[in-house]
């Protein structure tokens, strides 16, 4: 069994990475695009995050943290959000 571990960020980030990467990459597996089931398991675990003060925990397990990683080379300039 994989290892959960938790990717966290800004609320602002969080929101903005829903928005701008996970929720679109969920709407385009609808579309029969390929990875179908991880990307709405990714999208199910976003909307599943944990708050902490200012912070917002998005728990993935390997095979989830690749696929946002390589929806994230197709957008550069969100992925500088989880750097701060």
């Amino acid at each position: 069994m994989a290892a959960w571990e938790p990717l966290w960020m800004t609320a602002a980030a969080w929101q903005a990475l829903r928005d701008g990467v996970v929720e679109p990459a969920a709407r385009d597996a609808g579309a029969g695009a390929a990875g179908l089931r991880e990307r709405l398991a990714l999208r199910d675990t976003w909307a599943d995050a944990r708050r902490d003060g200012e912070r917002v925990g998005v728990f993935l397990t390997p095979e989830l943290a690749g696929v946002l990683a390589g929806l994230l080379d197709e957008h550069p300039e969100l992925a500088r959000l989880l750097a701060g």
